[in-house]
């Protein structure tokens, strides 16, 4: 029978995987929803100042 040897995972990996997933993507998700919130309200606006004049 052969044996699998998985590699093993660092401290130094293992911390950084988990502060990826942990913080990075949750970031990025809220980053690019304040991204779209903006680009929408500044349409919104731009549309309502061109009615305006």
């Amino acid at each position: 029978m052969s044996e699998s040897k998985q590699p093993a995972v660092t401290i130094k990996k293992w911390v950084w995987r988990a502060l990826f997933t942990s913080t990075m993507i949750p970031l990025l998700l809220v980053e690019t929803a304040l991204v779209a919130v903006y680009f929408v309200s500044n349409d919104e606006i731009r549309d309502a100042n061109l009615n305006y004049l």
